[in-house]
């Protein structure tokens, strides 16, 4: 009779490749010291905490979601994680658990927390320093380096798909710019010919994700759009969709009219951004004038 814990590495891997690679990133459990709690989700919650005196963020289950299922995936996304190595996503440290249902992902520490708060932050145009956020002093770094990331995960072989990227999933340092988290519903190109529909959150979502075809990479590109709208407008994309009465579309209002074609994302037209565009066209103007 096997006990529980081999139960669950005999289901989570099938064979001893895959539970060796869980068991070579595994630390002692004991090492690991929570402090305070960062956020909670639908499946699990993020505490920030010390490894070997080093600050770090914990992500485990909730204590409700603490069962067999529920370790087995998040043990899965655990070996996922276990794969990259980019300066782009966040550092993966190690997987610690007294029991398999305690399991819990040591990750590293990004001290401004994620992008969402912080452009929630700089809706009144600045953040909580003073600091005016901007596309030429912040956004443009931040975009490049979440492009960065995706070019990496695009690149691998079998390719990387995020599936879930959104302002939420991309954490900020002081140091180190935006990094890429959360590969809770990743999954590799390859693993599965039709991938499962409604994945992601749905403001993000391309269409072809929204109707449950055959999708591959671009998904991500097209959420990236929708983070780059989000970016610039300091709004979650289609904060501005309304009926015809006026009223706000919900969310299968918003899916419906991704999958038609018939929203478009909103962009800026700051003062700033009308300059830019009148640059631009004067640079053109002038090429033109030249070459005749």
């Amino acid at each position: 009779m096997y006990s529980p814990h081999a139960r669950f590495f005999c289901r989570l891997g099938g064979h001893c490749v895959d539970r060796a690679r869980l068991l070579a990133v595994r630390i002692d459990y004991q090492e690991v010291q929570e402090i305070q709690l960062i956020s909670r989700g639908g499946f699990g919650e993020v505490w920030s905490g010390i490894y070997l005196g080093r600050p770090v963020a914990i992500k485990r289950l909730l204590p409700e979601k603490r069962t067999w299922d529920d370790a087995m995936n998040f043990a899965m996304e655990i070996k996922m994680m276990t794969r990259l190595n980019h300066p782009k996503i966040v550092e993966f440290i190690g997987a610690a658990w007294s029991n398999a249902l305690s399991i819990q992902a040591i990750c590293e520490y990004m001290n401004c927390g994620d992008l969402k708060s912080l452009l929630d932050r700089s809706s009144t145009k600045n953040d909580s320093n003073g600091t005016v956020l901007t596309w030429a002093n912040i956004k443009l770094h931040l975009a490049i380096d979440v492009a960065d990331a995706l070019v990496y995960l695009h690149s691998l072989n079998p390719k990387f798909i995020h599936r879930d990227l959104k302002s939420r999933n991309i954490l900020i340092d002081a140091e180190n710019g935006a990094k890429l988290s959360d590969f809770g519903i990743s999954r590799n190109r390859n693993l599965e010919e039709t991938m499962t529909a409604g994945v992601g959150t749905c403001r993000w979502m391309a269409p072809e994700v929204i109707q449950g075809a055959h999708y591959d990479e671009a998904v991500d590109i097209y959420s990236f759009g929708c983070v780059l709208s989000e970016m610039d407008t300091c709004n979650v994309p289609y904060f501005d969709a309304t009926h015809t009465n006026g009223s706000k579309l919900q969310d299968h209002a918003i899916m419906a009219g991704v999958v038609q074609g018939t929203l478009k994302l909103w962009r800026s037209r700051s003062r700033a951004s009308k300059r830019t565009r009148r640059s631009a066209r004067r640079r053109r103007s002038s090429r033109t004038s030249c070459a005749s």
